[in-house]
């Protein structure tokens, strides 16, 4: 689809992105239902980044990646998030109001009870029905246990964390639990968990994706989301341009995501999608 087509479907996706409606106005943007003519979709989260964080908003912090989705793609510069992560990621997944999922706190997502209730339709769960492969890599924090986990939720591949923070290397939360999963199981995997949820998502579009259908992928890094753990490459290039330490490492939190999201980008260029 050119620019001009995306524009003028824009305001109708926003509005039935939680319905059948969806793949409706795909079809409607002079799609066909075909493998071959459905898009291939990806979402990209960061946790807890400000409005004055990105290089395209004339911030301190370094972002040529997210930079370039604004420079080449559609900015919607008058958006509203919530405040708090988990009603955000029910409204993500569900194109409702969170209060109507009954998800209005993140500290609800720290226990082990539902969030989302039993048989919600999420996206991927629309997608999958409509010959979507889907998958996530990254933080869902929308159900604490196994059985609470992403596929059960519509995605054919979930990687992650289920919520609500860990630690970037040891992958555990604030109590040492483990929620580092993969499909159904916790796994444990060595390395920072931005470059883990990254290299999980390019292996999803390389090799773990039915080839023969869209894909939808879902990347919702928990970055920059304390705690603010970063090598000294990434906190370097701050050096004498940021003073507060505290905000030097949460630009490099950033700047580390942006690459991670740059990495995913370049895969899809070299998969010709």
């Amino acid at each position: 689809m050119d620019r001009r087509g995306f524009l003028e479907c824009s305001d109708t996706a926003a509005a039935c992105i939680s319905s059948g409606a969806l793949l409706s106005m795909l079809d409607g943007c002079g799609r066909t239902t075909s493998a071959a003519r459905q898009p291939n979709i990806v979402i990209v989260a960061l946790d807890d980044a400000g409005w004055k964080d990105f290089g395209y908003h004339n911030s301190e912090i370094k972002t040529p990646s997210i930079d370039r989705f604004a420079r080449e793609g559609v900015d919607l510069n008058n958006f509203y998030a919530y405040p708090t992560c988990s009603p955000t990621r029910a409204s993500l997944m569900t194109g409702r109001p969170p209060s109507r999922v009954g998800v209005t706190s993140a500290v609800s997502a720290q226990h082990e009870e539902p969030m989302l209730p039993k048989g919600t339709v999420t996206i991927a769960e629309l997608l999958r029905r409509n010959g979507y492969s889907t998958g996530i890599s990254g933080k869902w924090h929308l159900g604490n246990t196994l059985e609470l986990s992403p596929d059960n939720y519509g995605f054919d591949h979930a990687h992650g964390f289920l919520g609500p923070w860990v630690d970037f290397y040891t992958h555990r939360s604030q109590q040492e639990k483990v929620t580092w999963h993969r499909n159904g199981a916790y796994i444990e995997q060595e390395g920072h968990a931005t470059d883990l949820i990254a290299d999980e998502a390019i292996q999803f579009i390389t090799e773990f994706r039915d080839k023969d259908k869209p894909f939808f992928l879902y990347v919702p890094f928990n970055a920059p989301h304390l705690p603010l753990q970063e090598e000294k490459r990434w906190i370097e290039p701050y050096d004498g341009i940021i003073e507060s330490e505290s905000r030097k490492y949460y630009a490099a939190a950033v700047s580390h995501a942006d690459h991670a999201i740059g990495r995913i980008i370049s895969t899809l260029e070299e998969e010709g999608l």
